[in-house]
């Protein structure tokens, strides 16, 4: 039996399961079954029922404990979620920011058009699109991430988490005037895959 973090647990505090669709119940059985290849990943999972559509979430994290002067201690950072969005007629897959993890609304309009897809389901409710959901979300999986590192006298003072083969930004943390030219780091981290 594969962890609970791998199972695509529905979320207690969403609406209760409606009666899923045939494409929206294959999509949720579909992606547990596939995520038992993601443990070498290291990703969070979950699932919920929210206003008729079910919502899949994938955690992209930052699994290399790194030291944090303002918390004092060892830390590791939340960089990103994928998101899967059920729709009926449409499928939404789309990089959304942690922040945006609960406002279904906010984080796919606030999402990059250019990490995201939107999969036209015909007829509404069917299992058509599901395999090009199932493959985009894996890719995503499996996209390169890194930390980019700035120190100085020997301390950290700003990281920046960027996709690697597109240079998009992920997550920044310190003065602007360090991120702002990401070929002046004093250290690069390959962290995902």
């Amino acid at each position: 039996m594969l962890p609970e973090i791998f199972q695509f647990p529905l979320d207690p505090t969403a609406d209760p399961e409606p009666n899923p669709t045939e494409g929206s119940a294959t999509l949720l059985r579909r992606v547990r079954a596939m995520a038992a290849t993601w443990q070498v990943l290291k990703v969070g999972t979950s699932a919920s029922y929210r206003r008729g559509r079910l919502s899949l979430f994938v955690d992209i994290d930052d699994n290399h404990p790194f030291y944090s002067k303002s918390e004092g201690h060892m830390q590791t950072a939340a960089l990103a979620c994928l998101r899967v969005d059920h729709l009926g007629s449409a499928i939404a897959c789309a990089w959304i920011g942690a922040a945006y993890y609960e406002d279904a609304e906010t984080s796919i309009m606030e999402a990059d058009p250019n990490d995201g897809v939107t999969i036209p389901v015909d007829p509404p409710g069917s299992v058509q699109g599901i395999d090009a959901a199932i493959g985009w979300l894996e890719a995503q999986c499996r996209r390169p991430v890194q930390r980019l590192e700035w120190t100085r006298d020997g301390e950290t003072v700003a990281r920046l988490w960027l996709l690697a083969d597109t240079g998009r930004s992920l997550v920044l943390q310190g003065p602007r005037q360090f991120w702002q030219d990401p070929s002046t780091a004093d250290a690069v981290l390959q962290i995902r895959p």
